[in-house]
């Protein structure tokens, strides 16, 4: 009696091995594939950060003349609201093509959408697509349509501010306030009165504005009236 389960073990053992010794299927070199396979698919997906043969949803394509600030995955934004993110962005000749996503909440986007890329809260960082949808009169705007340059800007940066106003620029812009203030305070010589009208001889430049406005108003209501 006390035999009868170490019998039944050696059976069972007898008999995994003959299992094995008549095993016909994929040998080590079919399971050694198949976990390559699977590994260069976990590879692509994590680079990728997408999967193969799905689609976006509703995409819009934007062309900007400056679009470097923006990244994959930024939002976009109708109305401070998110309502979709970009999905990629390519070089069109001097300007660069950006492809965002919008979610139905932020539909319909019509043919006269705009765009601009502006920067987000300090403690956000980086910037995202703010986006008018335009306007129901001028139809919608189909699956993959585009926003052309010309409805299409960008955030002035203090770095592009800093770099126009390099030494000769800021010697110029203060040449030009210099001229505007002497022209405001000189007084006028004999010979530069004669050859104004005598309610403004004897005034400078910027007392006889004052007086042109003063006296304007009659005229500039006259004017409304007429227009």
């Amino acid at each position: 009696m006390g035999a009868g389960p170490v019998s039944d073990h050696r059976k069972s053992s007898r008999y995994k091995q003959q299992f094995f010794r008549d095993w016909s299927g994929p040998g080590p070199l079919f399971f050694g594939v198949v976990a390559l396979i699977l590994l260069m698919i976990g590879f692509y997906l994590a680079f990728t950060k997408s999967i193969p043969f799905t689609s976006n949803g509703y995409e819009v394509k934007a062309t900007f003349s400056n679009a470097v600030n923006i990244a994959d995955k930024s939002p976009v934004r109708i109305a401070g609201i998110n309502v979709g993110k970009v999905v990629g962005k390519e070089g069109s000749g001097q300007n660069t093509a950006v492809t965002f996503t919008v979610d139905d909440e932020g539909q319909p986007i019509h043919n006269d959408a705009a765009a601009q890329i502006r920067p987000r809260l300090f403690l956000e960082g980086n910037w995202f697509v703010d986006l008018d949808p335009g306007t129901p009169e001028s139809g919608l705007l189909e699956d993959g349509g585009s926003i052309p340059v010309s409805r299409t800007s960008t955030s002035v940066q203090i770095g592009d501010v800093l770099r126009t106003l390099q030494i000769p620029e800021r010697g110029n812009l203060q040449k030009l306030l210099i001229g505007l203030g002497t022209g405001f305070n000189s007084e006028p010589t004999a010979e530069e009165d004669l050859t104004f009208e005598p309610s403004v001889q004897g005034l400078t430049g910027g007392e006889a504005l004052n007086l042109a406005f003063r006296n304007g108003e009659r005229a500039a209501r006259g004017t409304a009236i007429v227009n």
